[in-house]
């Protein structure tokens, strides 16, 4: 065996390690999108014995993008005590909006334990009233866990792959230059969005759709609409209207 090979299989195992060490640090946050301007009974998609954050939002809300990572992390550092319920408005002329009459965006509502309503309103209260019911303000203190091993786990995962890659590249032939999907220029100011392993991506140009598509990144029968329209379509359709 090439001193390359046995590289490549320590770099490799050492990979599986930490990835086998990283799933058994406890359960996974618990968020999920329940509707996408359709309307939805918020109290039936609650999480038995966890605090519930339901979170409407848009995507072309700047607010909603900017708590969004907030919930993530605290959602992340309480995986056992807090759950997120995010509710996609599309526009204001859906019927979701026009069910929980919505004025402004983003609107949290938010449940204790046993599925009664402790808060709703405005961002800034809401998060206030679920830290004091989290028992912290900071992510990872009391109330929740630490997130220190998972960004040493995540920096070894980095290296170790990086280490492979490096290894396996040759100077020779530098690989080609590829256009990144996730663009925030003008052709994506009326992009798409795509329902991607149960989450919405995007926006994409048309011609992101088309590239990933060819590369099998997604298939062809995933739903797509455009941004902030409620209607739905598949990628393929995308594309069809492009030739």
């Amino acid at each position: 065996m090439t001193p390359t090979a046995v590289q490549n299989h320590i770099l490799v195992a050492l990979i599986a390690f930490v990835l086998s060490c990283a799933a058994g640090m406890g359960a996974a946050q618990d968020i999920q999108t329940i509707s996408h301007g359709d309307r939805v009974d918020i109290t039936g998609s609650l999480a038995p014995g966890k605090l519930t954050v339901v979170d409407f939002y848009a995507d072309w809300c700047g607010p909603c993008r900017s708590i969004a990572p907030k919930l993530d992390r605290l959602a992340t550092a309480n995986p056992d005590g807090l759950a997120i319920r995010k509710v996609d408005i599309i526009n204001w002329d859906s019927a979701v909006a026009a069910q929980y009459r919505l004025q402004s965006i983003p609107h949290l509502k938010l449940f204790d334990r046993d599925g009664r309503l402790l808060a709703e309103g405005n961002a800034g209260h809401v998060m206030r009233v679920l830290n004091n019911h989290l028992g912290s303000n900071d992510i990872g203190a009391e109330g929740g866990r630490s997130l220190t091993p998972i960004f040493i786990l995540g920096g070894l995962v980095s290296l170790a792959i990086f280490l492979l890659l490096r290894g396996r590249s040759s100077p020779k032939t530098p690989g080609p230059q590829t256009t990144p999907v996730h663009r925030s220029d003008e052709r994506t100011a009326s992009g798409w969005f795509v329902m991607i392993q149960n989450s919405l991506e995007g926006p994409f140009a048309e011609e992101d759709l088309e590239e990933m598509l060819r590369h099998r990144r997604i298939p062809g029968n995933a739903k797509a609409r455009r941004r902030g329209q409620s209607t739905w379509t598949t990628v393929e359709e995308v594309i069809e209207h492009l030739m």
